[in-house]
């Protein structure tokens, strides 16, 4: 209809496509963050279990077996950094754009995505 295509434009309207955009992009670098961390962790795991196997003289196969795991696990660590990265980025632009709109700012949305930032930002420049 064509009251629903005039409101599309409205100032309110931009607001809230505003606070949808800050949401999903808090998400998507809130759920890319956890990932990259879980990468961490499990190769973590996988290097105390070869170093286990290896204390306990294991088969030479089965550690070479473990070894690949924690390759794959580390191989895997780079392209989950570019894609935290580039989440990162999206989220800081676009809470760079809403900067000098303060019901924006003061939002909800405002204030998770400037806490996830503060989460996930170390750990684009400690690993």
């Amino acid at each position: 209809t064509k009251a629903g295509n005039s409101q599309k434009f409205s100032p309110s309207s931009h607001r809230m496509d505003s606070k949808k955009q800050l949401k999903i992009k808090t998400g998507v670098c809130k759920r890319n963050h956890k990932e990259y961390l879980s990468y961490f962790k499990e190769a973590e795991k996988q290097q105390t279990r070869i170093d286990k196997l290896k204390a306990e003289n294991a088969d030479a196969a089965d550690i070479r077996q473990q070894e690949q795991v924690l390759a794959e696990s580390l191989g895997l660590i780079p392209d989950c950094k570019k894609r935290l990265q580039a989440a990162v980025e999206s989220l800081k632009k676009l809470m760079a754009e809403v900067d000098s709109n303060e019901e924006i700012k003061t939002s909800e949305e405002f204030k998770q995505a400037e806490v996830v930032l503060a989460e996930a930002e170390p750990a684009l420049t400690s690993s």
